[in-house]
């Protein structure tokens, strides 16, 4: 039986007019919210982690790689001249198969003409360039998912580590990884010149769309369960997307900038800063917003993070190299590096080498100084 209560008019006025709570009942609701507002702070200061990984890994590609590369040719053609009976190491056949797949790649970028590209893009109505620049999207992140399957492969072939029954000679996979570079660096192209035909649109409708176009991620990903380790990989791939997007954007400035034949104006400034800022803030907000919906719903607590941030640290410390970073948070620096060297090529003269090697000194203490001030 139900215990009936006599209803009392007074008992109920004084309830209403002097309010009633109970702290259990909302300090729950609480804990969410203080959650929810500290996500952003601690998703960025593992992003910073990332991000200083991110480039020393790409700076590898135009400091030691090249070295490494020339130094395993060297090498290979004294045992050709000398005829030497000892073999190459399988480190100096990875780095000479990886310089050759670079230079096919950049051999086979070079003859691409920008502008011809960027017009022809240009020319297209603004809703095709929408579905161009989702469809690019879409084939990057399936390429970055499937590129470091592939050069781990030809690693393992070139150590003759047979793993299953299925496995491919080293030609075949070496031209498997040749193809993907190229293409993943087609890709990255294109992504290129649509952001610089978005840049440059005049009435910004472009630049609108693929600003909203960021705001559809929370709806495919904040109403999904995940669990911490989904988490950690998507919080990755926000890391190497900010990356990413940080060096379009750059090649995005000098690319207009060389048009100008450097002779800019603080018009042209303000306009091509204020399309690169809203790209890059509105990436910057829906990652705020999507970890902290995400940890709101699956009940994550904010620490997870800084778990993240040492896990990756400790991991970083205990094998530091550069291959073994872009592995770690799933990054691909050569189809990025042979675009960077498509464009540096037509646009710019080489930046000296000793700039680059202090960037690629300063990046790396600073990332392994970071790791170890947990």
């Amino acid at each position: 039986m139900i215990e009936q209560h006599a209803f009392n008019l007074n008992t109920f006025l004084s309830t209403e007019l002097k309010g009633e709570f109970t702290e259990t009942e909302f300090s729950e609701k609480r804990e969410q919210v203080y959650n929810f507002a500290q996500v952003p702070f601690a998703l960025e200061r593992f992003i910073r982690f990332g991000y200083l990984l991110c480039s020393d890994s790409f700076l590898f590609f135009f400091t030691f790689f090249p070295l490494r590369f020339f130094l395993a040719a060297f090498a290979f053609l004294k045992r050709l001249v000398t005829r030497q009976k000892h073999e190459l190491q399988n480190k100096q056949v990875f780095d000479l198969l990886r310089g050759i797949i670079c230079i096919t790649t950049i051999l086979g970028l070079y003859p691409i003409n920008t502008s011809i590209v960027y017009h022809y893009i240009r020319g297209q109505a603004v809703i095709k360039l929408y579905v161009i620049f989702n469809v690019l999207e879409v084939l990057d992140k399936l390429c970055v998912s499937f590129g470091q399957d592939i050069l781990d492969s030809l690693w393992l072939n070139i150590q003759g580590i047979q793993l299953s029954t299925k496995k491919l000679k080293p030609l075949t996979t070496f031209s498997i990884a040749t193809v993907y570079v190229y293409l993943h660096s087609l890709i990255l192209f294109a992504q290129v010149v649509t952001l610089n035909v978005a840049v440059n649109s005049y009435n910004n409708a472009l630049i609108t769309l693929l600003v909203s176009n960021q705001f559809i991620e929370l709806k495919s990903s904040v109403f999904k369960t995940v669990k911490e380790e989904s988490l950690y990989k998507m919080t990755c791939s926000d890391i190497v997307e900010r990356f990413q997007l940080s060096i379009f954007v750059g090649i995005v400035m000098v690319q207009n900038f060389n048009d100008l034949n450097w002779i800019i104006s603080m018009h042209e400034i303000r306009n091509v800063l204020w399309s690169v800022s809203a790209i890059f803030l509105t990436e910057c907000l829906v990652d705020w917003l999507k970890h902290a919906f995400i940890t709101k719903f699956n009940s994550i607590s904010v620490d997870v993070y800084f778990q993240f941030y040492k896990s990756l640290s400790s991991r970083v410390n205990s094998k530091w190299f550069s291959d073994s970073i872009s592995r770690e948070i799933t990054f691909i620096p050569l189809p990025l590096g042979c675009l960077v060297v498509k464009v540096l090529v037509h646009v710019m003269v080489p930046i000296p080498s000793v700039i680059v090697i202090i960037s690629v000194s300063y990046t790396h203490l600073r990332a392994h100084e970071t790791g170890r001030n947990l």
